[in-house]
């Protein structure tokens, strides 16, 4: 997930997912997007094993979720990640699921708003801060987790102010 690029995660919704009824149980969702975001940083490089090995992780301090359908068991899907905006430890990072892969056109288009993606499943916006595993407590994001997911140094006016915060 290089930093306002979108990642494809597909994936299959598997047995263990379902609940009694046949469809996802509600907290899998956050597990499908933990998955992607762990393969993205696989592919750049930098895993979570490393971060560890840094002495930091990033962890979910708020997240908003919106369901739009059900998924069924042996479901084909695609989770998209794209982390937006940073500032200081924080890292906004919002998420779909859909059934189809978006157009390229459409991935590319910088104003892409993924809650107007066709065939949306389930939308997620997460706000990611960084921990320190010395001290326990938030910290900057380390250069480390900068140069992988290639986030600039100075960011935009239009990104720095864009705010942090999820949604009420």
């Amino acid at each position: 997930m290089k930093f306002n690029e979108t990642f494809i995660y597909p994936m299959m919704v598997q047995f263990e997912d379902v609940d009694a009824g046949g469809v996802v149980h509600h907290p899998n969702y956050i597990k499908f997007y933990e998955r992607a975001r762990s393969a993205c940083l696989n592919e750049t490089n930098y895993s979570y094993l490393k971060m560890m090995e840094d002495q930091f992780v990033c962890v979910v301090a708020e997240m908003y979720m919106s369901y739009r359908k059900p998924l069924k068991i042996f479901e084909k899907i695609y989770v998209l990640s794209k982390s937006v905006s940073v500032i200081k430890g924080n890292l906004k990072v919002v998420h779909a699921i859909t059934s189809k892969i978006p157009s390229e056109s459409l991935l590319k288009d910088p104003l892409l708003s993924f809650e107007k993606i066709p065939d949306l499943i389930h939308y997620g916006e997460l706000r990611l801060v960084c921990v320190d595993l010395n001290l326990m407590k938030p910290t900057n994001i380390p250069h480390q987790l900068k140069e992988a997911l290639n986030i600039p140094e100075v960011l935009d006016k239009e990104l720095m102010s864009e705010t942090i915060r999820i949604r009420k």
